[in-house]
């Protein structure tokens, strides 16, 4: 995914109207958009570098609810070497993410892990309710997906 630099006009438009949509749909500010979309592209990023084998988690703990991230970087041979512990920037982007939600007690967030689109969406917890109350099957047409 791209950040707002790398967008052409287009692309500008469109993510003003997105946010626009939110704004009217959900009460959050411009900064709350700003934010959860920032929040998305670490979040993509983070997925992405999970796919590729560069950050794989350790198992769970009382800690690391998720498992603890580590580094692993590709040798010419193939071969992977462990670089160690690195700072878990996903935990980071959904905390930073779930704040913008703290005066809207009827949002929820979506965290949608697969790299190929959008990270984060946000949507009423009442109207996925209404649906069915499955978030996973109805993403796509209940929430709005926040990205640059």
């Amino acid at each position: 995914m791209a950040t707002f630099s790398q967008l052409n006009g287009a692309e500008r438009q469109r993510w003003h109207e997105r946010g626009t949509r939110a704004q009217q749909r959900y009460g959050i500010s411009h900064a709350d958009w700003i934010i959860l979309c920032d929040a998305e592209h670490v979040l993509n990023t983070w997925d992405a570098r999970e796919a590729n084998g560069e950050i794989q988690r350790d198992e769970p703990t009382d800690r690391w609810p998720l498992g603890r991230p580590r580094r692993f970087a590709e040798m010419k041979d193939g071969t992977h070497r462990d670089c160690g512990y690195i700072p878990d920037r996903a935990a980071g982007a959904m905390r930073r993410a779930k704040q913008v939600l703290l005066g809207h007690p009827d949002l929820m967030i979506y965290w949608q892990g697969d790299c190929r689109g959008a990270s984060i969406y946000i949507y009423s917890r009442s109207e996925c309710l209404e649906r069915g109350g499955d978030i996973d099957r109805i993403y796509a047409t209940v929430a709005t997906a926040c990205f640059y």
